[in-house]
């Protein structure tokens, strides 16, 4: 199972069987044997790889802000997360994910 300290991209670096495994991996953890007994087929799509993409980009970096300021919840009641506030995985479903755990945790304390 991936976590924030194995790295966000590290599922970017490995092929896409190995990928697809790892997810069910993950998966069976939390759900049980019924992942790979109902699994049919899946498709790993790694826009890093891809000749004419290598990667995207969401947002500019020049406001006068932080991405720590950012994520810092409003009268502890709001908490901004998203793809853009991934930090090292800006960019990246990994990185809406890490920051929305982040941003949950921020409220939660």
């Amino acid at each position: 199972m991936l976590s924030v300290s194995e790295g966000p991209t590290r599922r970017s670096a490995i092929g896409e069987d190995a990928l697809i495994n790892d997810i069910l991996t993950e998966l069976t953890e939390k759900f049980g044997g019924v992942v790979r007994d109902t699994f049919v087929d899946g498709v790993a799509q790694n826009w890093s790889t891809e000749r004419y993409i290598l990667g995207s980009y969401s947002m500019e970096d020049s406001s006068d802000y932080g991405v720590d300021d950012i994520l810092k919840p409003v009268a502890g009641k709001a908490s901004f997360a998203g793809e853009a506030l991934g930090g090292d995985a800006q960019s990246t479903v990994q990185g809406a994910a890490f920051s929305a755990i982040t941003a949950a945790k921020n409220l939660l304390a």
